[in-house]
C-alpha cells in the first residue's frame, strides 16, 4: 500500500484522529435528520425529560421509560434542557460517539497487534451496517454502550494481561510468565465503565465472556486467575441482562403468539439470522429498516444456513487446532456479542423482523475484523509475489481502498432514508413491499404531513394484512375522521376497541369524537348523552395511560362543556406531566380567569409571560385581568 502509507498519519493517534474525521465526514449528511420511529417514546414525547423529578424517576422507576437505560435516558435528559427538541445536537451527538468508537476500535485492535487494525476501524466506522445506529436518534443505544463498552476494554486489557509476556504474534502459542502489582484503579475504571455500557444497553452483557475469548485468541490459553478477574463483569452482565429480558416481556410486550416457536425453530432462525449478517457484513447491497421477517418453521432455507454455519465453524475449530485462532475467535466475538437478538430470547422487534441492522452494532466487529484481516494478508502476498511487477502491486494495493470507498457509497446512498418518518417507511417499502407495519408506519407519516389521501391508500393496504388489527383500525379511524368523515372513524375506532379495550390512544380518539358529537348536537338529552359517554371515555382513558395527552385533552373537552372548574383541574394534572407546556398552562389561566379567580389566574400568565414575553394577547390579557381584580 505504498501510494496510501504516503498519505495516513505514522502515529497511532495520527491514524485513530484520521480515522474519526474520515468517519465524522461520512456521516455529515445525517445532521439533517428528523425525528423517526420511536423516538417519540425515547425523546419528543417522553414526559420524563423535561422535569428534575423525571431524571430521578429514569433512575429509580424502570417502567418510567422504554426499557431501563438510565444513561441514555440521561443523556437525552440534559440535551432536553438544553436545546428542547432542535434535533440537531441529537444527531451530532451520534455522529461524534460513532466516530469516537472507531478511534476506540482501532486503539483496542492495536493491543492486539493485529496487522489490518486501520483498516477494520475505518470500515467499521464507515459500514453501511451501521447507519440506522448511527442516523436514528433512538439508538444512541448503541453509540453510548459501544462507547463505553470500548472505555471498559481499554481499561481492564491491561489488567488481563499483566501477567503475559506475549512473545508470539497474534494467534500463536507461546507465552513468557512475569508478575507486576495489581491496578485497582485500572480495574475500578472497567468495572465502572462496563456497568455504564450495561445501563445503556444491556446487549453488552456478554463483555466478560468476550474478553476472556479474545484473551484466549491473543495469548492462546486461559488461567483460573483471569476468569476471577472476569467473574464481577459477568454476574453483573447476567444480572442487568435478565432484568432487561423481564421487561422486554413485561413491560415491552415481547410475549404471544408472535414469538410461540419452539427450540428448534428458534435455532433455525438463528442460523439464518447468522447468515443474513455475515453476507450483509462482507458483501453489503441493499439495507433496510424492516428486512422480510423469517418463516418461523424449521425449512429447508434454516437447514442450509445451520448447514452452513457448522461448517464454517468445523474449518474455523481446525484451524485453531492448527494454531490459527483468529477465524474462530472472530465467529464466536460475533455469536456470543449477538446472542441475545439471534431468537433464542424474545425481543420485541422481532414482531416485525428477525434482523435488524442496529442490533448487530458491537457483534459486526468480530465478522468484520476476520474479513478485512484476510483481504489484507491476501492482499500481502500478492505484493510479495508480485515484487518485480509493480503494476500489479500497485492494483493489490488499491484492493482495501477500493471495498472502503464501496462501503463509503452504500452509507452515503441509504442515509437520506432516515432523513424524516416518509423517507423512511417509503424507502423500506420500495425495498420490502410485504410490510404491514411499514404500510401503517406511512399512513401515520403522511397524515402527520397532512397528505392524508396517501394515508387513506397506505392504512387501506396495511389493512389488507393479518397484522396489529386493532392499530390499523386506530389508524384509519384517524384517516377517515381527516378526510371528514366523522362517523366512519367513529366506526373504525369501536371496532379497535372491541379487539382491544385497553387501547388507550383509540379510547382517546372515540373521546374526541364523541364529544365534537355531543358539541354539534342541538337535541339536549342525546347531547347530555353523548357529553356523558364522552367524560366516561377520557377518564377510561387516562386511568389506562395517565399522561400529558391524556389530561390534557380531558381538560379541553371539559373547558369546551363549560365547567371550567374540572377543566382547571386537568390542566393541572397536564402540568405535572409536562411542566413547561406553554398552552396548558395558558389555558389554566384562562380557565381560572373564567372562575374570577384572578390573583391565580395572572399567577399563571405571568409564569407563561417569562417564556413568551412577547405575546401581545397574553400581556393584553394580563392588563385586562389586572383591572378586573381591582375592581
Amino acid at each position: 500500500m505504498a501510494f496510501v502509507s504516503k498519505l495516513v498519519p505514522r502515529s497511532d493517534a495520527g491514524l485513530a484522529t484520521l480515522i474519526a474525521c474520515l468517519t465524522i465526514l461520512v456521516y455529515l449528511p445525517a445532521l439533517r435528520n428528523q425525528w423517526i420511529w420511536d423516538d417519540d417514546d425515547y425523546v419528543t414525547e417522553n414526559e420524563c425529560l423535561q422535569t428534575p423529578q423525571g431524571l430521578y424517576d429514569i433512575w429509580t422507576n424502570p417502567e418510567s421509560t422504554p426499557q431501563y437505560y438510565p444513561v441514555v435516558f440521561s443523556t437525552f435528559w440534559s440535551l432536553h434542557q438544553g436545546f428542547g427538541l432542535w434535533p440537531f445536537p441529537y444527531h451530532l451527538l451520534n455522529v461524534l460517539g460513532h466516530a469516537a468508537n472507531a478511534a476506540i476500535l482501532y486503539r483496542i485492535l492495536r493491543s492486539l497487534d493485529l496487522r489490518a487494525s486501520f483498516w477494520i476501524a475505518i470500515m467499521f466506522g464507515i459500514h453501511p451496517i451501521n447507519v440506522e445506529s448511527v442516523a436514528w436518534v433512538t439508538e444512541f443505544k448503541n453509540i453510548g454502550s459501544g462507547f463505553f463498552y470500548g472505555l471498559s476494554w481499554i481499561a481492564l486489557w491491561p489488567v488481563l494481561v499483566q501477567d503475559h509476556q506475549v512473545v508470539a504474534a497474534p494467534g500463536k502459542s507461546g507465552a513468557k510468565l512475569g508478575t507486576q502489582r495489581f491496578p485497582w484503579l485500572r480495574y475500578t475504571i472497567a468495572l465502572v465503565a462496563f456497568a455504564a455500557a450495561l445501563l445503556c444497553k444491556s446487549v453488552t452483557a456478554t463483555f466478560g465472556f468476550a474478553i476472556l475469548l479474545v484473551l484466549w485468541f491473543r495469548i492462546g490459553r486461559i488461567r483460573l486467575r483471569d476468569v476471577g478477574y472476569l467473574v464481577p463483569f459477568m454476574l453483573v452482565g447476567i444480572a442487568l441482562g435478565w432484568n432487561t429480558a423481564r421487561l422486554e416481556v413485561e413491560h415491552v410486550g415481547a410475549s404471544g403468539m408472535d414469538w410461540s416457536y419452539g427450540f428448534v425453530d428458534r435455532i433455525g432462525i438463528a442460523a439464518r439470522c447468522v447468515e443474513h449478517y455475515a453476507l450483509n457484513i462482507v458483501l453489503p447491497t441493499e439495507q433496510m429498516f424492516f428486512y422480510p421477517r423469517f418463516s418461523t418453521d424449521f425449512g429447508w432455507q434454516a437447514f442450509v444456513a445451520l448447514t452452513l454455519c457448522v461448517v464454517l465453524i468445523s474449518g474455523f475449530v481446525y484451524a485453531a487446532y492448527r494454531g490459527q485462532r483468529g477465524a474462530l475467535a472472530g465467529a464466536l466475538f460475533f455469536g456470543g456479542s449477538a446472542f441475545p437478538a439471534l431468537g433464542f430470547l424474545n425481543v420485541y422487534p422481532h414482531r416485525f423482523s428477525f434482523v435488524a441492522d442496529h442490533f448487530v452494532y458491537i457483534p459486526m466487529i468480530g465478522i468484520l475484523a476476520v474479513f478485512v484481516s484476510f483481504l489484507y494478508e491476501t492482499v500481502q502476498r500478492l505484493k510479495k509475489a508480485m515484487q518485480t511487477e509493480k503494476q500489479k502491486s500497485y492494483l493489490a494495493d488499491a484492493a482495501l481502498p477500493t471495498f472502503a470507498l464501496l462501503l463509503v457509497f452504500h452509507t452515503l446512498r441509504y442515509i437520506p432514508a432516515y432523513e424524516n418518518e416518509v423517507k423512511l417507511w417509503e424507502d423500506t417499502l420500495s425495498k420490502n413491499s410485504d410490510c404491514p407495519a411499514a404500510w401503517h408506519n406511512l399512513a401515520h407519516a403522511y397524515l402527520d404531513s397532512g397528505d392524508v389521501g396517501y394515508a387513506k391508500r397506505a392504512i387501506d393496504q396495511a389493512l389488507t394484512y393479518d397484522f396489529d388489527r386493532f392499530h390499523l383500525l386506530n389508524t384509519l379511524g384517524l384517516v377517515e375522521n381527516a378526510l371528514g368523515y366523522p362517523q366512519l372513524a367513529e366506526k373504525a375506532f369501536r371496532e379497535s376497541l372491541l379487539l382491544e379495550p385497553n387501547y388507550a390512544n383509540c379510547i382517546l380518539n372515540l373521546a374526541k369524537i364523541v364529544h365534537e358529537r355531543a358539541k354539534a348536537t342541538s337535541e339536549t338529552d342525546q347531547a347530555r348523552a353523548l357529553w356523558q359517554e364522552s367524560q366516561s371515555l377520557f377518564e377510561r382513558a387516562y386511568k389506562v395511560l395517565p399522561s400529558f395527552r391524556t389530561s390534557f385533552l380531558r381538560a379541553v373537552a371539559e373547558g369546551d362543556r363549560g365547567d371550567f372548574a374540572t377543566a382547571a383541574h386537568w390542566f393541572e394534572i397536564a402540568l405535572q406531566h409536562s411542566p413547561a407546556d406553554a398552552t396548558a398552562r395558558f389555558n389554566l389561566a384562562v380557565c381560572y380567569e373564567k372562575l374570577k379567580n384572578y390573583p391565580r389566574a395572572m399567577e399563571i400568565l405571568a409564569q407563561y409571560r417569562r417564556d413568551f414575553p412577547n405575546d401581545e394577547k397574553a400581556e393584553e390579557l394580563l392588563s385586562q385581568w389586572q383591572s378586573l381584580a381591582a375592581q
